[in-house]
């Protein structure tokens, strides 16, 4: 029987609990030998499903992922149109910056974590795994959470701008800055328990009994029942899967019926509220790509209580198959917000092309 790998929840043993659906990284592995260490999984189907999405698509996505997110940040710091609110431009850089560092740690625990399980390649990498997955791993869960909530803000912000034009106050940058700074705390407060669900320790290689390697090893409250139904079921259920996705349907059903209404006065609207109209519509479009992102890690949420407590009743090659596709939608979400900038967003397309001609001429205008 394979069990499942990842980084929320890194098992070695086969006879443990499965881990949790939040993950941002799964693999799937065969039994493995909980009295020895770096056991490489070389004698096993290396080109299956989850290796495919883990190591090929991943990879690609990331490297486009960081591309597209640096242009994102350059031009959004060359507009400075003095008409534009700065909040969601501010915003939206920190969304970019975000997802950089998630891509940056999807890079780590996906494609070259598992290639250095799957084969001889990557040995030094292999042997600082422990160290990574216990030490490393948390604020990796800090950056998937915060690239969930951040998108949130973006939604406030607008609907903000939309639905409650007569209170700019309201987003102002201070407020704006203490709001990121806020789910940054609560953030970090949430993922604490991330920082004690692993210890390392030294064990005998599998290969030679009289090496001692590193092993990163559960600590005994993660197989808790309690834990795994409130933790990491019930609280990432709520705070990382259906919880935002209902707070960006009501809000994004709020911003779609307030510019239904400015539809109808087109004629009347100025070049600013056309501006922010157009905006806004790009935003509900990278609010829909998100939702649909996170579709698949709130499918597996319902699956989670019964792969742990009825591993029998599991098929983990296509469990670790699901995990592998979700991780992957996770980061294509991470990576497409450049794309939609430029096929909507003219005033992005124009400071772009700017960049490119070396222009330093600030380009103001209509979106």
């Amino acid at each position: 029987m394979a069990v499942t790998m990842d980084v929320t929840n890194p098992l070695h043993d086969a006879t443990s609990n499965p881990p949790g659906p939040e993950s941002i990284i799964s693999l799937v592995d065969p039994p493995m030998n909980s009295n020895c260490s770096n056991f490489t999984n070389s004698d096993t189907v290396v080109y299956n499903c989850a290796f495919v999405f883990d190591v090929f698509v991943t990879h690609f996505m990331c490297f486009v992922g960081f591309l597209g997110n640096s242009v994102t940040i350059a031009v959004l710091r060359r507009d400075r149109d003095p008409q534009r609110q700065k909040s969601t431009n501010w915003l939206l850089e920190m969304l970019a910056i975000v997802d950089i560092i998630f891509l940056a740690f999807a890079f780590i625990f996906l494609p070259i974590r598992t290639i250095a399980l799957r084969s001889e390649a990557l040995p030094t990498v292999r042997k600082g795994l422990p160290y990574l997955m216990t030490y490393l791993f948390p604020f990796a869960a800090i950056a998937h959470l915060m690239t969930i909530w951040m998108v949130v803000l973006v939604t406030v912000d607008r609907y903000l701008a939309i639905c409650k034009p007569l209170h700019p106050a309201w987003r102002s940058m201070r407020r704006v800055k203490m709001a990121v700074g806020v789910l940054f705390i609560l953030a970090v407060i949430y993922n604490i328990p991330r920082f004690f669900e692993l210890e390392v320790k030294m064990k005998p290689s599998c290969r030679n009994e009289t090496e001692l390697l590193p092993s990163d090893v559960e600590r005994a409250f993660v197989s808790s029942a309690s834990y795994q139904y409130i933790y990491e079921a019930g609280s990432d259920f709520i705070f990382r899967s259906v919880g935002p996705l209902v707070v960006l349907i009501i809000l994004n059903v709020r911003i779609s019926w307030a510019i239904k209404t400015l539809n109808k006065k087109r004629q009347e609207m100025s070049l600013q509220a056309k501006e922010e109209k157009t905006l806004t519509v790009m935003l509900i479009i990278v609010v829909i790509i998100f939702v649909i992102s996170q579709l698949p890690s709130t499918v597996l949420s319902f699956i989670f209580p019964t792969a742990v407590f009825y591993p029998t009743t599991v098929n983990w090659e296509a469990y670790g198959c699901a995990f592998a596709i979700s991780n992957a939608i996770n980061v294509f979400n991470s990576c497409i917000n450049f794309l939609v900038y430029c096929l909507i967003w003219r005033k992005f397309n124009r400071i772009l092309i700017r960049m490119m001609a070396c222009k330093d001429e600030n380009a103001n205008g209509q979106n």
